[in-house]
């Protein structure tokens, strides 16, 4: 993005590359989807969820554009390729991703035994269209997990030394990946809302048993992957 951090090796098509599995694990976020499920079958049922894809797509946008821009501000990598700013930061942020998954794993239940996605349920009950929108933004811009892989994917697009319409499309495809599981099920009550009821039921009961153990397994895969990049680039 910036033409004077000559020397990055990102560019062409492997920004796409690079963004995809950041994307892949934004979307991987079983409580927002629970959330949207769990919106779907609610009383205001289609209209917040909308509002809430919405806003997490929106959610996505803001935190890829803000940290790409900060990203601006890292030193260039020096001569022989390494960023060692850049890969402390990833570091930092593959350590983060890891302990979240610790953290999450040890908090996997309620203390009656439930699963911890349970208490979406209440929250979820009723809620309205602008509380929905809202809820959408912060699952991105204050959820810890999200605002580390925003880092990562705006470190990567702020060192990129591609054209802005590669940068563009990167970005696009990004959001894209990132919004995918929220906004398929939005789309599918949309397109046939009576027989997309029972799959959503399913997908509700399914998350809310097992959706911190796949949120577990995406921190910890995407945790080690970031340590490993970040050492590579130090």
């Amino acid at each position: 993005m910036s033409a004077g951090r000559e020397g990055w090796a990102v560019d062409g098509g492997a920004l796409i590359g690079t963004l995809l599995p950041t994307g892949v694990a934004v979307t991987l976020s079983p409580l927002p989807i629970a959330a949207v499920v769990m919106l779907l079958l609610s009383a205001n049922g289609h209209r917040s969820a909308v509002a809430f894809a919405w806003g997490w797509v929106t959610g996505i946008v803001l935190g890829v554009l803000v940290l790409a821009v900060a990203a601006e501000a890292l030193p260039s990598p020096d001569a022989t390729g390494h960023d060692p700013v850049s890969g402390v930061l990833t570091i930092v942020s593959g350590v983060v991703l890891l302990v979240l998954a610790a953290w999450q794993w040890t908090r996997r239940r309620l203390p009656d035994g439930r699963p911890a996605s349970a208490r979406w349920v209440r929250v979820l009950d009723g809620i309205g269209v602008r509380r929905a929108a809202l809820l959408g933004v912060l699952s991105v811009v204050a959820n810890p997990k999200n605002l580390v892989l925003s880092l990562a994917a705006g470190v990567a697009i702020g060192e990129s030394r591609d054209g802005v319409p590669d940068i563009v499309v990167a970005i696009v495809v990004y959001v894209l990946v990132g919004a995918v599981a929220i906004v398929v099920p939005v789309a599918a009550v949309a397109i046939a809302p009576v027989r997309s009821a029972r799959p959503l039921d399913l997908v509700r009961r399914a998350l809310l048993r097992h959706g911190v153990v796949v949120l577990v397994v995406v921190l910890v895969v995407l945790g080690v992957v970031e340590v490993v990049e970040g050492l590579r680039q130090v």
